[in-house]
């Protein structure tokens, strides 16, 4: 009895080894990558929602204090710049994210080594466009910090 035990579960634990290291159908990998498509068009339309609002509310801001002043003042005007610049990293950011995640669903359709490089070069590409935004951001808090 227990050597049918121990004889079925060893071949359970390589059955599932065996399932890791399978490519996964072109049928599987189109409807991974579809879904995850979607699911980032969903996430950067989220980011995009979030930063307008985040935008109409410094404006509105600058315009309630310019109401009472009688102007604008340059801090509002710098606000709303800093406000545009994180809304743009932001935004970014969500998207390498996002295309990173599509790329992962299409290296699921190799094995082996080619399956490696393909997520290196999506880890690759989506670090670089993130250092990318990061940079734009200091950069923009820079020449904001300088204007005020």
């Amino acid at each position: 009895m227990n050597i049918r035990i121990s004889v079925i579960a060893a071949m359970l634990c390589a059955g599932t080894l065996a399932a890791c290291n399978r490519t996964e159908s072109p049928q599987e990998t189109q409807r991974d990558v579809t879904k995850e498509q979607a699911e980032a068009r969903k996430d950067v339309d989220q980011a995009r929602a979030d930063a307008q609002q985040k935008t109409a509310d410094a404006q509105y801001d600058a315009a309630k204090d310019a109401a009472k002043n009688g102007a604008p003042s340059g801090s509002d005007t710098a606000e709303i710049a800093k406000v545009e610049a994180q809304n743009a990293y932001d935004i970014e950011k969500k998207k390498a994210e996002a295309d990173y995640d599509v790329a992962k669903q299409k290296c699921d359709a190799m094995t082996g080594q080619q399956k490696d490089a393909c997520v290196d070069k999506a880890k690759s590409d989506r670090d670089q466009r993130i250092s990318a935004a990061e940079s734009r951001l200091e950069q923009s808090k820079q020449t904001t910090g300088s204007s005020q």
